[in-house]
């Protein structure tokens, strides 16, 4: 049993929120009523507070609108898919994430509108613990939950890698050339890299993958590391317009002779859990 809730931020996807405004108010009603005697309050992200925040007037529980970045509470309620929870994670870090589906697959959430009200009874009387998910790291400068991908913006245009891993100062390297490279987290193994040929990695696995892109000849297979390993990706030929992705989300352009530097991250993404599943097993029940 985890402490008692009392501070609730809300995030959803922009474009959802017209379509969805009824379930979402039906939601934020009953959240008032369970904090409103804890005196708490509840942080609404811009775009649903313009939709439905008058709607919300209470004195025993404020309503306030704000940014994701400056929600500082217990939870993050997030109303949307795989891509939104991303999106806010990236947002607010160290802060528990409980994830109603409103997507199309949803592997990281686990309420949607038929157990919704059943489980915030369960999240307000203390009845869950939570999850802790490794991150990525990149430069220091940026986490990821699920992957970091190098690719060029067009398909069918070989970059050329050098990777190097090191592990309690042995250096192993791999050559190969490719459309790109995936680095995934045990997360991050049930999305893009598995799509290219990655491995499903149990969540409790101690490992990362490393995935090319449609490798050429196709005889680069996926790589698994330990998630103690320091990555150093070394591009050494590389495309006009090729990316440093994120989650999914282009951060920087990078060039030939660029050095990037990926390893576990010492945040980790925090989910809101109720029972203790296999999640990694979704993936085959689509």
């Amino acid at each position: 049993m985890e402490k008692k809730i009392s501070n609730v931020g809300i995030v959803c996807n922009p474009n959802i929120v017209e379509k969805e405004k009824d379930f979402i108010l039906k939601v934020l009603k009953q959240v008032q009523n369970f904090i409103k005697s804890t005196n708490g309050e509840i942080l609404v992200e811009h775009n649903v507070y313009k939709a439905i925040g008058k709607f919300l007037k209470c004195r025993k529980c404020p309503v306030k609108e704000s940014s994701i970045k400056d929600m500082h509470c217990d939870v993050l309620l997030v109303f949307g898919g795989d891509g939104t929870i991303l999106h806010t994670i990236n947002a607010v870090q160290d802060v528990p994430v409980l994830g109603i589906n409103l997507g199309k697959f949803g592997f990281m959430t686990d309420l949607n509108k038929n157990n919704a009200s059943e489980k915030l009874e369960n999240l307000f009387e203390g009845n869950f613990f939570i999850e802790n998910y490794d991150m990525l790291n990149v430069h220091d400068k940026y986490n990821a939950v699920n992957e970091v991908v190098i690719s060029y913006k067009f398909p069918a245009r070989l970059l050329d890698f050098k990777i190097k891993i090191n592990k309690d100062k042995n250096d192993e390297v791999i050559n190969f050339s490719s459309d790109g490279v995936v680095v995934a987290t045990q997360t991050g193994s049930t999305a893009y890299s598995l799509s290219l040929g990655g491995p499903v990695i149990h969540p409790d696995a101690n490992v990362f993958v490393i995935t090319p892109m449609n490798s050429f000849l196709g005889n680069t297979k996926p790589l698994v590391v330990p998630s103690d390993s320091e990555i150093f990706i070394n591009i050494e030929r590389a495309n006009e317009d090729t990316f440093l992705i994120i989650d999914g989300k282009v951060v920087e352009k990078v060039n030939a002779g660029d050095k990037i530097s990926v390893k576990k991250s010492d945040k980790a993404a925090k989910f809101i859990r109720f029972e203790k599943t296999m999640r990694c097993a979704k993936i085959f029940k689509i």
